[in-house]
């Protein structure tokens, strides 16, 4: 039987694919569609319940929700069991269940993401979501997982898409995107409660070294009223990340025990939902979080303190059948507060704080009896920063159009998509720079049954350079005012406003399938074209830091298998390989890792009992990586790290369930081999400062009542 079904055309692009990448923008982004259009009503009375239970759906590829087999991008799935059992400790930590993610943990609560050969830069070339809004600071591209305002208890389901994303989501989704889906509202009324805390454990010269950790706290709340028409959730949690010592840090910092506390982070959050009629629903959601840390400078001998502070809003409106039944409309606004302050011991405090404004309004049309849809949107972002050592704007606008075909029977979508976005970046002592850019995705899919499906795309996408990579002339307030009267004022000139936007070009064929319901699979093998990326200047011709370094030529597969025969047990298998050259020297390039792989399993061996066991490795890696060397000239080094080369992580999760399973009680080790390493080689992030990520051991408690 095929279940594709109510998804439909498109409405001729008149923007020819074939202009095959050049861009120089950016914007963005996906929200949740109202309906599936996926499995029309017949096919749904027709299906038993194990077959309507399997179907998988998806809502970030192509702003609407779809069958994942029909989905014109690689996307991978982290469903609620498995980040029920993972114990994980935040998002990033879950990404390593994804085929080809790069998941590198410098500190304590620092984790950058890397994808598809393409690495570095905090986690400004994936892009992160949260129910579709941007979960990253404009100024500096950066996502803080350990701060987020949800937890992995609040989460549903990840939704990954593995390559370009740009053309639904603009400029932060040159490698991928990453969608946190929060779970929905219960129809009962709930009270949650979820605990934990442990110990963290690294080696020293002097011998292991132990520190405590509180781990995460929760507390939620959530209701309807009797007509089941509005719902209200309200939260509360608290993580605590401490910073693993290395060598390096002195033994009177740790023994004051000031310089590494480590980062801790508090959160409030509240949600209304209101839905008078199947056709109509309101979402509005607010946060508050509150992030402090105390870290040190093993190269300067000085402690940074920093504190800040988020605020954000979301409206989110949603309207079936719009002026006729088959037209819906969407509009979601998101604004953000940010305010932060920058302590060092040796200088005065420094502020930063920064506005920022979203919206995406999205239509979706549906024709020639569902056999096409088409859905438009546009996207304006706004970000404003009024405090700082620089004062950059943004303005950034994206078109959207995607137009879905399905002929023969529905066996064969066509799948058809641009985005055209402007983004004018106001610079305080430089100017403005503007960045104009079109990226396209083609996309067939033929489906041979229910069970089985290929793909192949062609897509583009970008990353222009953010405001701390170009700004320039920066006055530092803290030496001004030691500056002889009548003496010019000191400038640090750090930036580089002639930077190119990053730009990629990729090509892929895909399979996804399934056997017998219990086995299932999902490969991909791409190559791309990678230009302009941006890195640090080899040639150390200071004060300028960041060049358009590297031209890349890649090829690549990624592979995830799944194999659950019973509700007892699954296991699975993700592996990822990718070549990377020079463009001109075809010299090999080993920035990111060649090989990155995943083994786990889930059991159940007796009643109430879960285990959980994750691995998640990576090897054959030797980026080049910046070392800072004091009183010498040029006072920066790059140099291949080696030490970097091979990683492997393992965890284990035991749970037990009480009290009509209302109560889990779970103890988890994290990266249980670090104690037989070497502790340089616990260092997951290519940079010599990176602290080595050890062992830890805690034990938590979850509890739900109804």
């Amino acid at each position: 039987m095929n279940r594709n079904s109510q998804l439909t055309l498109f409405i001729a692009l008149p923007l020819a694919c074939t202009f095959a990448g050049t861009f120089d923008v950016r914007a963005q982004e996906d929200e949740k569609a109202i309906q599936y259009k996926d499995v029309n009503d017949t096919e749904l009375v027709e299906m038993e319940l194990e077959e309507l239970l399997a179907i998988q759906v998806v809502e970030t590829v192509s702003l609407r929700k779809q069958s994942i087999r029909e989905a014109p991008s690689s996307v991978t799935v982290i469903t609620r069991e498995q980040i029920e059992t993972s114990g994980a400790q935040n998002i990033a930590e879950l990404l390593r269940l994804v085929p080809g993610i790069h998941v590198m943990q410098l500190t304590g609560d620092s984790y950058s993401i890397g994808q598809r050969g393409i690495s570095r830069l905090s986690n400004g070339r994936v892009l992160v979501l949260v129910d579709g809004t941007h979960a990253r600071e404009y100024v500096n591209g950066y996502t803080r997982f350990s701060a987020l305002a949800v937890s992995p208890e609040d989460v549903q389901r990840i939704e990954v898409i593995r390559g370009p994303g740009s053309v639904i989501y603009g400029a932060g989704a040159l490698s991928g995107v990453v969608n946190v889906i929060t779970r929905d509202i219960p129809s009962t009324s709930q009270t949650e409660v979820s605990a934990n805390g442990g110990l963290n454990a690294v080696q020293r010269s002097g011998g292991r070294w132990w520190q405590e950790t509180w781990g995460n706290s929760r507390v939620v709340y959530s209701s309807r009223n009797r007509t089941e028409t509005m719902g209200y959730r309200f939260g509360a949690s608290f993580s605590d990340s401490p910073e693993w010592p290395n060598d390096e840090l002195p033994d009177t910092a740790l023994a004051q025990n000031q310089p590494i506390t480590g980062p801790s982070a508090y959160a409030l959050q509240s949600q209304v939902t209101y839905q008078p009629t199947q056709k109509l629903d309101i979402d509005l959601t607010l946060s508050n979080v509150h992030y402090e840390n105390v870290g040190f400078s093993d190269i300067s001998n000085f402690s940074i303190t920093q504190s800040t502070n988020s605020v954000s809003a979301t409206l989110e409106l949603n309207r079936a059948e719009l002026v006729w039944p088959n037209l819906d409309f969407s509009i979601a606004l998101a604004g953000t507060h940010i305010s932060s302050e920058f302590t060092r011991t040796d200088v005065n405090a420094r502020n930063m704080k920064t506005n920022s404004l979203r919206s995406l309004s999205k239509l979706l049309l549906s024709t020639f009896a569902d056999h096409n849809i088409t859905t438009f949107a546009y996207e304006n972002i706004l970000s404003r920063t009024s405090e700082f050592f620089f004062l950059p704007d943004m303005i950034a606008h994206g078109i959207i159009l995607n137009n879905d075909l399905f002929l023969i029977d529905r066996k064969l979508l066509l799948s058809l998509a641009g985005r055209y976005d402007q983004i004018l970046s106001r610079e305080s002592d430089f100017g403005n720079i503007t960045y104009r850019v079109f990226t396209y995705r083609a996309a067939g899919i033929w489906s041979f049954n229910e069970d089985h499906a290929v793909r192949i795309t062609g897509s583009s996408s970008f990353r222009p350079p953010g405001p701390v990579e170009t700004f320039m002339n920066v006055q530092p307030t803290d030496i001004a005012s030691s500056v002889p009267e009548g003496a010019p004022p000191p400038r640090y000139i750090v930036g580089n406003p002639q930077l190119r936007p990053e730009k990629l070009n990729n090509i892929e064929v895909g399979y996804q399938g399934r056997w017998r319901k219990q086995f299932q699979a999902d490969l991909s093998v791409y190559g791309q074209d990678v230009t302009d990326l941006t890195e640090n200047n080899r040639a150390n011709a200071l004060p300028v830091f960041k060049v358009n370094r590297f031209n890349y030529q890649q090829l690549g597969m990624e592979l995830g298998l799944t194999y659950k025969p019973s509700n007892q047990f699954s296991t699975y298998l993700n592996y990822s390989f990718v070549y990377s050259s020079d463009t001109e020297s075809h010299r090999r390039i080993r920035e990111f890792p060649a090989h990155i792989g995943g083994i786990g399993a889930r059991l159940s061996p007796a009643p109430h009992t879960r285990i959980n066991v994750d691995t998640y490795w990576v090897f054959d890696y030797s980026p080049d990586v910046s070392q800072l060397i004091p009183d010498s000239e040029p006072p920066v080094s790059i140099v291949a790290n080696e030490k970097a080369a091979d990683q492997m992580v393992v965890n284990i999760r035991l749970g037990r369930l009480l009290w009509n399973d209302q109560i889990e009680i779970f103890i988890a080790g994290k990266n249980l081999l670090a104690p037989l390493r070497d502790p340089n080689q616990l260092r997951m992030y290519p940079i010599y400062a990176a602290q080595p990520i050890g062992t830890t051991m805690f034990i938590g408690l979850n509890l739900t009542a109804n």
